[in-house]
């Protein structure tokens, strides 16, 4: 589901800082709550997430992502993907505005990289209560950002943040043209794909205890 972008602004998130020069394009809720006393973690939470790729349940996402990965070959966009520079700044990773104390309080591992589905996503930090990714390429440099956000009644609620920084008319174009098959096909489907998992998880692990 999609939600305001405000409350995302709201949120005490480190990329708020981080990505101070990126455009916050799109802010998700994910269909399912975690009380605070129940089974189930934000380190589970973001596992999931890196070992579910967007097309896992869908044949229409695995046919959309097969089409850029086409069109990147042909027109060259993946060519230097993760070493060029984000738009208008010498970095070509937000990973170099991490902090130490940011580079000791993150957790990597979480995302388990021997399964991680997310190929194209360079962790940028995995805290507590929230995870960074990146992807840069000829087309755009953009962010993913997951939050375990706090709700009224004391739960929590799995969002996730898309960011983009434009590398000219292109990004533009690019951005324009994908936009409603992210908002119509690609984030839908993968979204219910990690809260299926995610209910199955659970469902197996209260019949173990």
């Amino acid at each position: 589901m999609r939600l305001d972008s405000a409350l995302h602004r709201r949120e005490r998130w480190r990329v708020h800082e981080l990505a101070r020069d990126f455009r916050l394009v799109d802010y998700w809720g994910f269909p399912m709550r975690v009380e605070p006393s129940g089974r189930g973690s934000f380190r589970e939470f973001i596992g999931l997430v890196a070992t579910t790729g967007p097309s896992s349940d869908s044949l229409a996402v695995e046919v959309l992502l097969k089409t850029r990965e086409w069109a990147g070959r042909i027109f060259g966009w993946d060519q230097g993907k993760h070493t060029l520079p984000i738009p208008g700044c010498k970095e070509t990773s937000l990973c170099d505005r991490l902090s130490e104390a940011d580079r000791v309080a993150s957790h990597p591992e979480w995302v388990d990289p021997p399964r991680q589905q997310l190929v194209d996503l360079m962790t940028v930090y995995v805290f507590d209560s929230e995870a960074l990714f990146e992807v840069s390429n000829r087309t755009i440099h953009a962010l993913l950002h997951f939050g375990w956000s706090a709700t009224a009644d004391g739960s929590n609620s799995p969002r996730m943040a898309v960011y983009v920084k434009s590398r000219g008319f292109l990004s533009d174009v690019y951005m324009a043209v994908i936009a409603p098959f992210r908002h119509w096909v690609v984030y839908p489907a993968w979204i219910a794909g990690i809260a299926r998992k995610w209910e199955h998880a659970m469902l197996e692990g209260f019949e173990r205890r």
